[in-house]
């Protein structure tokens, strides 16, 4: 329910869980040097560090619910530009794991980890020069791969109209 100015960073906890919430994201990054992060953070000797500790990655649990229709644990409205994703943990999620909509470009996600997801884990529909890299997926994509037989569709990762620059590896 906050608006954060362009070029925020959000951190969220090693070893804790937001169960049914999800983030919105009302703003975007400035440019390529200057990227806004949704990542993790521990306390180490009574100090904040970005990263990840031995507590795990901090955890989106959807509780099998629908986020709203069509919508993500991590969900961004039209030219959402320069968001970099790391160290989540997306669970039993029955829409999508992180959803960038339309014309996002530059979008990165780096060692996530996505698990029971029902619809792609990885949306970003028309979005240029995506990196998604190092991330792990289980039982993901299954909405319509267990709906009366159908198969093929949704992908655990979907990035239509992206261009050829564009680089994935899991």
């Amino acid at each position: 329910a906050t608006s954060l100015p362009d070029g925020s960073d959000v951190y969220l906890l090693c070893g804790e869980t937001w169960t049914r919430q999800r983030i919105a994201i009302n703003w975007k990054g400035v440019d390529k040097n200057n990227y806004s992060i949704i990542g993790a953070y521990y306390m180490a000797g009574g100090f904040e560090t970005i990263g990840v500790n031995g507590d795990g990655k901090p955890i989106i649990d959807g509780n099998n619910d629908h986020p709203s229709p069509h919508d993500g644990q991590v969900e961004s409205g039209n030219n959402t530009d320069y968001i970099w994703i790391e160290n989540i943990e997306f669970r039993e999620s029955a829409g999508y794991g992180i959803h960038l909509d339309n014309f996002s470009d530059y979008p990165v996600v780096r060692n996530c980890k996505f698990q029971t997801i029902w619809n792609q884990s990885i949306w970003f529909p028309q979005s240029r020069y995506a990196v998604i890299e190092s991330n792990e997926f289980y039982d993901t994509a299954r909405e319509y791969l267990t709906d009366m037989g159908k198969t093929g569709w949704p992908g655990t990762i979907v990035c239509n109209g992206t261009n050829s620059r564009s680089s994935y590896t899991t």
